[in-house]
């Protein structure tokens, strides 16, 4: 009796480890993302998984990209006027006014390049999501104080430039290697030239009897008390 209950045990015991042993090596499996389909999200965003992982943005087709670069020259066209009227600052007064000559350039010969092509813009995701955070930016610089206008202008550039670069490079891959990928070439170049004329004329705003470099990380906190709407008193302008 006894031998027979001292067997029964044992084999309890062999099965409880071989099940402990198996359940790690799933576990494992799905930490790293090579699960077999069955299991929930995993660590890593790899294939085992129904989820976790962030969702790469979708390529642009090319009507979508044209208007993109449409609305993104139009928009900075726009600000660049609302920059002019109420800047303070020479130099961002000069930023604003060659934003204005750089985009409408741009958009014309955007449009050109549409009509040769006969592509036709279309709407997309990326550009609603993109013009609702236009048009929220420029209201609220039309309500940003005289007195604080200036960084707040320099700030919203910085991240419009930055915004569009990003959307170049993450959706338009497949449009840049069709008809429109001059197009795409020479505005992500201008894109790039102004951010990091931007960026020096932020610093200038933010330290302006300092010689002392800001960083990216300097820029993102000193614009973040821009966002959501104005930041104190001040004079309002038109």
């Amino acid at each position: 009796m006894r031998r027979t209950t001292i067997a029964k045990l044992g084999c309890a015991l062999a099965i409880t480890l071989i099940a402990g042993c198996g359940g790690d090596s799933n576990n494992a499996a799905n930490a790293n993302g090579t699960g077999n389909g069955n299991g929930t999200s995993n660590a890593n965003g790899g294939s085992g998984g129904t989820g976790g992982g962030t969702t790469a943005p979708q390529p642009l087709s090319d009507p979508e990209v044209a208007l993109v670069l449409l609305d993104a020259n139009a928009n900075e066209v726009g600000d660049g006027g609302l920059g002019v009227a109420r800047a303070q600052n020479d130099q961002v007064v000069a930023f604003a006014q060659k934003m204005i000559d750089d985009h409408s350039m741009a958009l014309t010969h955007a449009r050109t390049t549409l009509a040769a092509t006969q592509i036709a813009p279309q709407q997309s995701l990326a550009g609603q999501q993109r013009s609702v955070q236009s048009v929220g930016a420029a209201q609220q610089l039309r309500l940003q104080p005289l007195t604080s206008f200036d960084a707040a202008f320099m700030c919203q550039e910085v991240q419009e430039h930055t915004d569009l670069l990003t959307t170049l490079d993450t959706q338009a891959q497949n449009a840049a290697q069709g008809p429109l990928a001059g197009e795409i070439a020479m505005n992500r170049a201008a894109a790039q030239a102004h951010l990091t004329l931007a960026q020096q004329i932020l610093q200038q705003v933010m330290q302006p009897s300092s010689a002392t470099t800001a960083g990216t990380g300097d820029q993102t906190r000193f614009c973040a008390q821009f966002q959501g709407g104005t930041n104190g008193s001040g004079t309002t302008g038109p």
